[in-house]
């Protein structure tokens, strides 16, 4: 199921600023206050599917996962996995509905990012036990 979000938030602040200028060799000083007043309106929010991109089965493992693209609209992924140190273990590219096998994975703890494009669309761990 997709949702779509149509509202808009707008958010609103109020700064105090105060700026002191001056030039010593004339003795000038300048002091001024400002209260600024602003609104941010965002237009863009990045969408929540309530779906994986990715299947991995089994999760947890005993060190061989197969990796499926579940992407709708027939789009290519890139897949990553880490281990804890932040040190990229696999590289992944998966068209729609394409499985891959990811072995020999040590036990311990993976993780994983799922990019379309250059934008994350999810994230998850990986067991191997």
């Amino acid at each position: 199921m997709l949702k779509l979000f149509t509202h808009i938030l707008i958010l609103s602040a109020t700064a105090f600023v105060t700026i002191n200028a001056s030039a010593q060799s004339s003795g000038l000083y300048a002091k001024r206050h400002f209260i600024i007043h602003d609104t941010l309106q965002i237009t863009k929010l990045n969408q929540q599917n309530n779906y994986n991109v990715i299947t991995i089965d089994p999760n947890p493992s005993s060190g061989n996962i197969r990796v499926k693209n579940m992407n709708p609209g027939a789009k290519e992924v890139h897949f990553y996995v880490f281990d804890m140190d932040g040190v990229m273990i696999e590289n992944l590219r998966l068209a729609a509905w394409q499985v891959k096998k990811v072995t020999g994975l040590r036990k311990g703890v993976y993780l994983y990012d799922v990019f379309e494009k250059d934008e994350s669309i999810e994230r998850g761990k990986i067991i191997v036990q």
